[in-house]
């Protein structure tokens, strides 16, 4: 063929080995309100984005986390991921056991504060407005998740009162109303106090713990 003589071929693109390339772009975008993880009801709700929505996630994922007001997110903790929850609207109470101190570190966040949690570390969440809106951001495409409730439906009483010298019948009263994993839940009305300041006690299970002990449990009604 002449030099100056147009080619009629197209351009392909191929890779060093001939071999034709795709160039399809990988899938960049998910609707997160299209992947629910757990709902409560329409204020208290939670929204996740994982390597299962979008496969090209790699060591990155997120939680879109709703909470309205006096409803908690349960403790628990990520054995797979860190955390680092950044908050969009309301204002919540964020506490975080660093069990290395061990000190409880308790934060009052508001828009446009982060908060970052090790992995490992058990922590809660408190919303004290409504329409309370947490990014959870992960640095795992699929963190785990591991919730107080689950914990202490399942493990027996007898243990508690091994390890700890709690009565193991009144504790199994106690956590009876803890039939499911709660994740998030109101904290109101299933306020009881113990004490023995005086203070009147609505809770007959007063045995449980030494006399001089002062506990506030918050008990689920699923």
């Amino acid at each position: 063929m002449d030099r100056n003589q147009k080619s009629n071929k197209k351009p392909t693109s191929k890779g060093v080995s001939g071999k034709k390339l795709k160039t399809k772009s990988p899938n960049l975008f998910f609707d997160s309100k299209n992947s629910v993880f757990f709902r409560r009801n329409a204020e208290n709700i939670i929204f996740q984005v994982t390597s299962s929505q979008l496969p090209i996630m790699k060591n990155i994922g997120l939680d879109s986390i709703y909470l309205s007001k006096d409803h908690i997110l349960e403790p628990h903790w990520h054995p797979n991921a860190a955390e680092l929850s950044y908050v969009v609207s309301g204002e919540a109470i964020i506490s975080v056991l660093d069990p290395i101190t061990p000190q409880l570190l308790t934060y009052r966040v508001k828009p446009g504060d982060v908060v970052f949690i090790p992995i490992n570390w058990w922590h809660w969440i408190i919303s004290i407005t409504e329409e309370t809106h947490i990014v959870a951001v992960y640095d795992n495409e699929k963190r785990q998740n591991i919730f107080g409730s689950d914990m202490l439906r399942k493990t027996p009483p007898e243990v508690f009162q091994l390890a700890y010298g709690v009565n193991a019948k009144e504790l199994a009263k106690v956590l009876k109303p803890i039939s499911q994993t709660v994740v998030m839940i109101s904290i109101f009305p299933r306020i009881l106090f113990v004490s023995h300041t005086g203070i009147q006690m609505p809770m007959n299970s007063i045995s449980l713990f030494p006399a001089k002990s002062s506990f506030l449990f918050l008990i689920p009604t699923l």
